[in-house]
């Protein structure tokens, strides 16, 4: 019985030193960031996560057990294979943030702005290092965001983030992979870089332009081409117009006789619009033309307003103002503009360019530059005759051109 107490003592005896022993070396085997917290509430969004997309846009966020000091900061190393802090990275290929800039920097919530401290950055890694005003506290929510970073180039490929925190002492320790140094909390986060989603879609150019008669004084009562029901368009009628006054109608010195059309225009063109008139007559004139003459007896009354008075020899047109066409299925947008001359002053100043003679017209009215949908214009023609205006027929032919610029 004595030496199995003997025994037990021993026992006793060299159980306690080893005891000792662990107790001795434990501290001198683990590494120096045992004691490290883990950062909560970790994120990192992209302004982009296309692939090798460039000038993105990096917000880090992450909540810090503990404080750090002036001159203290964190290291943010990017991986493509383990977000495991300590191991060896394998650096993302064509992620690029040597040209990265420390947009700002936020506590709680505020924007430190002048005090967001600065960054120091290689192609992998991003060390942020704060300014005096730039420290934070244990339970602080921290926010770095970084831009013009270059995304990797591999597509549907792992991006992670590690996030270490440093004391000012410890900040120099970190340069990535498994040289981490002395760090206070840690943490890491993970996103992927994919190719974008391409999506397309067309919508065609339109122009619609009609030319009506007046039909009860507001033009056309549907859109061109189509009523407010889908159906035919509805009055839009034959322009056809005839001067004068009298049975039959005829011009002379005692009058100035006018009569409408209407324009309605809608187009989609990202400038807008211009529309031209062409007055086409055999004796290739501005004016009125009639058969057998070697000229207009009848003149255009030129490329400026001019106002008509009895026992003139004249014709030209203004525009009114321009309106909503009826029951248009579409809410009528967009503005009209008379090209000066022919804005009608009044409403009795007349105009007819030479160019309406030319190849493309002399321009009458445009869409101010934009597009414009279901607007009506009224055209109002005149003439007039002086005592010795030959008799005949007189005729001309006016083409209105509308031309968008898409």
């Amino acid at each position: 019985m004595k030496s199995l107490r003997f025994w037990d003592r021993r026992a006793g005896y060299s159980l306690a030193s080893v005891g000792l022993l662990l107790g001795m070396v434990a501290p001198s085997v683990l590494p120096a960031f045992a004691s490290a917290a883990q950062l909560t509430s970790r994120s990192m969004a992209l302004s982009s996560s296309v692939v090798s997309d460039t000038g993105v846009t990096y917000d880090i966020k992450f909540t810090a057990p503990s404080s750090i000091d002036v001159g203290g900061g964190v290291g943010i190393e990017f991986c493509d294979d383990s977000p495991i802090i300590g191991q060896a990275c394998n650096h993302p290929a064509g992620l690029s943030a040597s040209s990265a800039t420390l947009t700002d920097v936020k506590v709680n919530g505020t924007t430190l702005g002048a005090n967001k401290g600065s960054i120091a950055k290689t192609a992998d890694t991003i060390t942020w290092t704060a300014a005096s005003s730039g420290t934070y506290s244990g339970g602080d929510s921290v926010e770095i965001i970084v831009g013009s970073i270059t995304n990797p180039s591999t597509a549907n490929s792992a991006l992670y983030a590690r996030f270490t925190t440093y004391q000012s002492a410890d900040i120099s320790g970190f340069t990535g992979g498994a040289t981490v140094g002395s760090y206070t909390d840690s943490g890491a986060v993970a996103t992927s870089i994919t190719n974008p989603i391409l999506v397309q879609a067309a919508v065609k150019e339109t122009m619609t332009f009609c030319v009506s008669g007046d039909v009860g004084g507001t033009g056309p009562t549907g859109n061109c081409g189509t009523d407010h029901n889908g159906g035919s368009a509805v009055n839009v009628t034959d322009p056809k117009i005839t001067l004068g006054h009298g049975t039959p109608a005829a011009l002379d010195s005692s009058a100035i006789d006018t009569a409408s059309d209407w324009a309605q225009i809608s187009t989609n063109a990202v400038a807008g619009a211009i529309v031209s008139m062409k007055n086409t007559n055999d004796g290739n004139c501005s004016g009125l033309f009639r058969a057998g003459a070697s000229g207009c007896d009848i003149a255009g009354a030129g490329g400026s307003a001019v106002t008509f008075n009895n026992g003139d020899a004249k014709f030209g047109m203004y525009l009114g103002s321009a309106g909503d066409a009826p029951f248009s299925q579409a809410t009528p947008t967009g503005t009209i503009t008379p090209i000066t001359a022919y804005g009608g002053g009044t409403g009795t100043q007349y105009a007819m360019g030479s160019a309406v003679t030319s190849t493309y017209g002399d321009p009458i009215f445009n869409t101010t530059s934009a597009p414009i949908a279901n607007k009506n214009v009224k055209l109002t023609f005149g003439a007039g005759a002086s005592p010795t205006t030959p008799a005949g027929i007189y005729r001309a032919t006016v083409n209105l051109i509308a031309t968008g610029t898409f």
